[in-house]
């Protein structure tokens, strides 16, 4: 690596040959011609700047040999065994976002069919008395849009939808989105890889099983090695998939009922499920452990 601190000093060194060099040009025309006794004609002048010129070329390559003489060496080497090197190309990040699609670089979003899908869900929630995040998330709209799933099988193969949450709430999208498909003539870019409710990892059967059978949800975490924070996560995953899950009889424990209806009811009422903004809502009342595992309960009741 090159020598930062001669790197400064040959920088200094430099801009200041460059700053002698222009003060003769803009301020001290005739230099030389005083220092010489010697009047500056049209015979003289060429001679006179190219001695100047001499003089300045010849300070800079002192400054190279004498400051720095690393990169002297270094260009020596690379003369004796030259190596290639990497030049870095500029990114044109104002390339459309048609050619990123012609090169598969995106999927796109539908933004026309999930503003309809929208209105769709708050039309269903409005009909069910519930927040419209219950019926179906906006990532869940969100992949519909880029998928166009026409059918309840392709429906569960969608993220956070699973066979309940299809079954329960998809039919209507189904069909708004199969009259979309055909009124706009699109081609799908392949079939949904169906998926069967039996599919799932042993550990979250493990987790259901252990959930149905009412052992503490500590006691589930510490047999499989995992921390309470990692168990609600893989429990969500779970629930937003659409599975029930039952954790009435831990929640119990917690939290007393007047304490569960205080929360249900903000989350009943909120725009969205964010625990950020319920545990802001309730100023640190409620841990977001507790938060979180009344979201599961929610949506495991009103969603699934």
């Amino acid at each position: 690596l090159i020598n930062m601190e001669k790197t400064i000093k040959f920088c200094k060194g430099f801009f200041f040959s460059v700053g002698l060099f222009l003060l003769y040009y803009l301020i001290c025309p005739n230099l030389l011609s005083i220092l010489l006794k010697k009047p500056l004609s049209s015979n003289n002048f060429w001679v006179y700047n190219f001695a100047y010129l001499a003089i300045y070329v010849f300070t800079f390559l002192i400054l190279i040999l004498v400051v720095h003489k690393d990169i002297v060496n270094q260009f020596k080497e690379f003369l004796k065994e030259p190596k290639d090197f990497m030049l870095m190309e500029d990114h044109n990040f104002e390339e459309s976002e048609e050619k990123l699609q012609e090169k598969g670089g995106v999927s796109a979003l539908d933004n026309t069919l999930f503003a309809i899908l929208k209105d769709l869900r708050k039309k269903i929630a409005k009909k069910n008395n519930l927040p419209p995040y219950v019926i179906f998330q906006d990532p869940s709209l969100e992949d519909m849009c880029t998928n166009y799933p026409i059918t309840l099988e392709e429906l569960a193969n969608i993220q956070g939808v699973g066979s309940g949450k299809a079954q329960k709430y998809g039919q209507e999208f189904v069909e708004v989105i199969k009259q979309y498909v055909e009124d706009n003539e699109i081609e799908r870019a392949q079939d949904l890889v169906v998926k069967t409710v039996a599919n799932k990892s042993k550990f979250k059967v493990y987790i259901i099983q252990n959930i149905d059978r009412q052992i503490d949800l500590e006691d589930i975490a510490s047999a499989e090695g995992l921390t309470f924070e990692e168990l609600i996560k893989e429990m969500e995953a779970i629930v937003f998939s659409g599975t029930k899950l039952n954790i009435d009889y831990y929640i119990n424990q917690i939290l007393d009922e007047e304490q569960q209806q205080e929360i249900m009811d903000y989350f009943m009422e909120a725009k969205s499920d964010n625990i950020g903004d319920a545990y802001d809502e309730f100023e640190g009342d409620y841990s977001e452990e507790d938060l979180r595992l009344m979201r599961l309960k929610l949506h495991s009741k009103h969603g699934n």
